[in-house]
């Protein structure tokens, strides 16, 4: 009985801190460490909204918002295409984009964001970053929204 208490204890802690590892990058201060849009691969893909906001007016920059539809059109950032993260042919369409351009990504939050990065990190884009806090972040300190 000892035995089976310790193995379930184990295994409750192993399970704990596997789960706790994979979404530690996602938290705010973890993962990357480089803080400037088209630093070398694996730097900070969460950009401050200051730093979003100088990068996505660059030519070579492409904005996705992976909002609804409904609320993209509520309001956006200028420019911004809207890829639905919750459309079935979601993960279609992003492998449909090109390679060799740089993607700035926002949702409501990070969160969709941060999975739609890892997705195209994943799936060999080189240079995507996602804006800090999302549209919510975004929305509340500056008037470049539609």
């Amino acid at each position: 009985m000892f035995y089976m208490k310790n193995l379930r204890a184990g295994l409750l802690a192993w399970l704990f801190f596997a789960t706790v590892s994979a979404f530690l990058p996602a938290c705010k201060g973890g993962g990357d460490t480089q803080s400037a849009p088209g630093a070398a691969s694996g730097g900070n893909r969460v950009l401050e909204k200051e730093a979003f906001g100088s990068a996505i007016k660059r030519g070579n920059a492409v904005l996705i918002d992976v909002r609804s539809p409904a609320e993209f059109e509520q309001g956006h950032i200028d420019k911004a295409i809207n890829i639905n993260f919750f459309d079935p042919e979601f993960k279609h369409k992003i492998l449909e984009l090109k390679r060799n351009k740089e993607y700035y990504l926002y949702g409501k939050n990070e969160v969709t964001s941060y999975r739609t990065m890892e997705f195209m990190k994943t799936n060999e884009f080189p240079e995507v970053y996602i804006l800090k806090d999302g549209w919510e972040g975004w929305n509340t300190v500056t008037d470049d929204n539609q």
